[in-house]
């Protein structure tokens, strides 16, 4: 018995470091796995981001057409209100000229005629 005692004294330090690194496993493995949940949540996401990205994409998609085409809009109506604009100071011209000449039709239907045939005429106006 005596063998056995001194034996199980000997074995006795490599028993207590053995449970010392089964704790530290097992602190080591609760931490292995709070990362891999860290890590699913940052994936899931990014996937999530991914997914708006590319949503986002495909509206810029849809919309750049309809955008170049407003756009081409935008420039002929301001090219248009330009030219009716320096349309105007004659257009103002013509008027006073109408009111001096009275209700004279004569006189009317010729201002009317020329201010048609100007290049500043707007066809708005």
């Amino acid at each position: 018995m005596f063998q056995v005692s001194e034996m199980e004294k000997e074995l006795e330090p490599m028993k207590e470091k053995l449970q010392c690194d089964r704790r530290a496993t097992e602190k080591y493995d609760e931490k292995v796995d709070e990362w891999k949940n860290k890590v699913e949540q940052a994936e899931q996401k990014l996937k999530h981001i991914q997914d708006q990205l590319e949503e986002i994409i495909q509206q810029v998609g849809e919309l750049q057409p309809k955008c170049a085409e407003l756009e081409t809009e935008a420039q002929k109506r301001n090219k248009l209100l330009k030219t009716c604009e320096v349309g105007v100071p004659l257009f103002k011209s013509f008027q006073t000229l109408l009111m001096s000449l009275g209700s004279s039709s004569i006189g009317v239907e010729l201002i009317l005629e020329i201010w048609k045939r100007t290049k500043f005429s707007c066809p708005h106006v």
